[in-house]
């Protein structure tokens, strides 16, 4: 659950927070959000039941005697703000719900059509943002949701995505939150902008994109638009300089005209007529803030005529 966490907005470097210097002073969270205090909906679709499971809530409040932590779901906006305006920091546990838990948003047979946050979160992160001076959004859920308006406000400082993330869960979200840990985690998925449901049919399948039709493509390989946060986005609490140290300039590995009519079963029954293409790069990743942490080197291979009449 540490190492999954992704970090995709860290303004002023509002995270990790800071524990109270003092002695029996405090810090007072307003933890609120339709997910602030999950459980079940942790474990997210094709689950098995897990031991014990810690809530965002508990993890939090759990985490250091000098916390004390105020809690709403969110339903009742007045409450919420009520709670913003008595916090230090409101923490909003916002995002899906998974086949865990009934009604769920995203499940074996249930599609989204939206990828806005349901029902109204966002009035709820507007509301609460103009109540308090810094906000944490963390987002629950498996799939992208539209998260733009807050990306781009100087109201919510830092965003954080944890997916579905299981029986530690709230542990995990307390000891970023409060940098015990560093997260590290890259995202997983291209978060399209809300505009992205009008343009591709949920049954339209072609990953390329075709301009005549205004069809913008899917996935970060082909997606033409401007995506709310890309494949791969995920920010650290330190910094990292990576050198590539050494690459192959070329690699060539042709085909015969008939390999891609060729039975597949046969293809994987029988010895390769060539070895596979092997490819070695060698980088080095050297840790350049005061802080220690994990980062992901990502690698992308493209043929020369990438996307090019039908080529790979």
């Amino acid at each position: 659950a540490d190492q999954s966490l992704v970090l995709l907005k860290n303004d002023d470097a509002t995270l990790p927070l800071s524990l109270p210097a003092k002695p029996a002073a405090t810090i007072k969270l307003a933890v609120m959000g339709r997910n602030a205090n999950a459980t079940y909906n942790m474990q997210g679709n094709y689950y098995g039941d897990a031991p014990y499971l810690v809530s965002p809530l508990q993890g939090l409040t759990d985490f250091d005697a000098s916390i004390e932590t105020s809690y709403c779901d969110g339903t009742h906006t007045k409450e919420a703000v009520r709670l913003a305006e008595k916090a230090d920091v409101a923490i909003l546990v916002v995002g899906l719900t998974s086949e865990a838990v009934s009604p769920h948003d995203e499940a074996e047979g249930k599609d989204r059509d939206s990828l806005i946050l349901p029902y109204d979160q966002d009035a709820l992160i507007e509301a609460v943002s103009n109540a308090v001076d810094k906000v944490i959004l963390v987002v629950m859920g498996g799939g992208p949701v539209d998260v733009a308006q807050w990306r781009d406000s100087d109201k919510v400082q830092a965003i954080m995505w944890c997916g579905y993330p299981g029986q530690d869960g709230g542990t995990a979200l307390a000891d970023a939150i409060f940098g015990a840990t560093n997260p590290g985690g890259k995202l997983t998925q291209t978060w399209y902008p809300e505009e992205y449901t009008s343009q591709v049919a949920l049954d339209d399948y072609r990953m390329r994109p075709n301009a005549t039709e205004g069809y913008p493509g899917r996935s970060y390989r082909f997606y033409t638009g401007e995506p709310v946060f890309a494949f791969g986005d995920g920010m650290s609490y330190t910094t990292f300089d990576t050198t590539v140290e050494s690459q192959p300039a070329t690699f060539e590995h042709v085909l015969s005209a008939d390999a891609p009519a060729k039975d597949l079963t046969t293809m994987a029954q029988k010895p390769l007529e060539k070895a596979a293409p092997v490819l070695s790069v060698k980088a080095t990743v050297k840790n350049t803030g005061a802080r220690g942490g994990a980062e992901v080197v990502l690698l992308y291979v493209a043929s020369p005529n990438a996307g090019t009449a039908g080529a790979p």
